[in-house]
């Protein structure tokens, strides 16, 4: 007869987590799970994720991101992030007086609410896909420059927003088969040729 060892040893133990991992489980609601993976890496972005320009036109995205999946899924006014962003009170204020502020909670809003990662442009299933993704979730640096002053911040997010709603205006423009401004003159050409 086989003896079994007094102590179990760590090729023992790394060999039955990877036969636990490795078979099929289920979840609460009966679906099918990917087998457990290890924890999570953290990807710190590089040092431009920071920088005050960046995190400007970062937030805008962001910010115009969380009302476009606001609108489809129908949420409330009251519970958009936009009546969180544009509210009257201490957070309201700090939000617009800070891009770096503004893109922390408005990214966590839209992986807690839509499920969407933000850095890793990846949308979630449901919150097992979110937990169980492959992907490395991606967090910016802390700020490399102070924020400025909150009109300053404001106006640079302000700028920003009008900046990305004009490249929007434009795709939207060009998906339509209307001619963008650098073909316009080529559009004028081919209808005077015909």
């Amino acid at each position: 007869p086989r003896e079994t060892p007094a102590r179990d040893t760590l090729r023992c133990r790394a060999r039955r987590a990877l036969l636990g991992a490795s078979t099929a489980a289920t979840d609460d609601l009966g679906r099918t799970k990917p087998p457990r993976r290890a924890p999570r890496p953290f990807s710190r972005g590089g040092s431009t994720l920071s920088e005050r320009p960046r995190l400007a036109r970062d937030a805008a995205q962001c910010v115009a991101l969380a009302a476009a999946l606001d609108a489809s899924a129908e949420i409330p006014e009251e519970h958009r992030f936009a009546a969180i962003f544009g509210a009257d009170d201490a957070l309201g204020d700090a939000l617009r007086g800070d891009c770096g502020a503004a893109l922390d909670v408005c990214a966590a809003y839209l992986r807690r609410v839509h499920l969407q990662l933000y850095y890793g442009v990846a949308r979630c299933r449901d919150e097992v896909d979110l937990l169980t993704r492959d992907a490395a979730w991606l967090h910016r640096p802390d700020a490399v420059a102070p924020a400025d002053d909150a009109a300053e911040e404001k106006r640079r997010f302000d700028a920003e927003a009008q900046r990305f709603e004009e490249r929007l205006d434009k795709l939207k423009h060009a998906k339509k088969g209307g001619p963008r401004d650098e073909d316009a003159p080529a559009a004028k050409r081919r209808r005077a040729a015909s």
